[in-house]
Order: structure tokens, then C-alpha cells, then sequence
């Protein structure tokens, strides 16, 4: 590659499009994070909660995986469903509203679900929970 391909286009759009990745991850949370966060305030393994298992302690993880990551790290619910390995968009909404209702009701979730979002939200702006 040479200063004149550089300078003259040929591989312009490939380093602005890096840039603007670069540029965009700052202050961006990394779903594994939550995840990973999730697993141990919920006592479950990373492949308990991401199994198709319905067993309420897994289910409980998944959803305040879910929850945080929409809430603190603004994904799109296809793309929270594909990180999780659910079915669809549909899915995951139904598990946010139903972590919500949960926490109201339980106060041991309400705990576990905010430890989650405090390590989610220290990871998104480079801070210790």
C-alpha cells in the first residue's frame, strides 16, 4: 500500500470505517460483561444461562441479562436475542417485563438485578462498582 493509494481514496473508506468503530466503542458496554456479571449475581454458569433450560434460576439470570442490557447498554432486542440465544425480538421483551414484574415483588432479585447494572454501568464508563 503506498502513500498515493492512501491519499487518493482507494482505501479511504476502509480506515474512516475503522475510525468510526474505534470512535464509537468508547463508553459502549461490552455484553459479555453483563452477562458474565449476571451469572455470578445469579449463582448460574455462562452455559446455564444462555441454555434453553426453563429452570427458574436460569431464567431469573437470563432475564436480568436482559434488562441490563437493554437499559444500561442500549441494545436492539433482535440483537439481545441473538447474544442470549433466544428465539426472537419477542422474547426478550416478554423476559424484560417479566424481570420488572419480579422486581417489584422480590426484593433478593431487585438486589441481584442492581448489582448486575452497577458492574454494567462501571464497565460503561470505565469506573470500579
Amino acid at each position: 500500500m503506498t502513500n498515493y493509494d492512501l491519499d487518493h481514496g482507494k482505501f479511504a473508506g476502509v480506515i474512516n470505517k475503522a475510525q468510526d468503530c474505534r470512535h464509537s466503542s468508547q463508553n459502549q458496554l461490552r455484553s459479555e460483561t453483563v452477562i458474565r456479571a449476571a451469572c455470578i449475581n445469579h449463582g448460574v454458569t455462562r452455559a446455564e444461562l444462555l441454555s434453553p433450560s426453563r429452570a427458574m434460576p436460569y431464567v431469573r439470570a437470563r432475564w436480568s441479562a436482559m434488562l441490563v442490557l437493554r437499559q444500561v447498554g442500549g441494545l436492539a432486542l433482535v440483537r439481545i436475542a441473538m447474544l442470549l440465544r433466544r428465539r426472537d425480538h419477542t422474547t426478550i421483551l416478554n423476559g424484560i417485563r417479566r424481570a420488572e414484574v419480579h422486581m417489584r415483588a422480590d426484593p433478593d432479585y431487585r438486589d441481584a438485578v442492581e448489582r448486575v447494572r452497577q458492574v454494567a454501568l462501571a464497565a460503561k464508563f470505565g469506573r470500579q462498582p
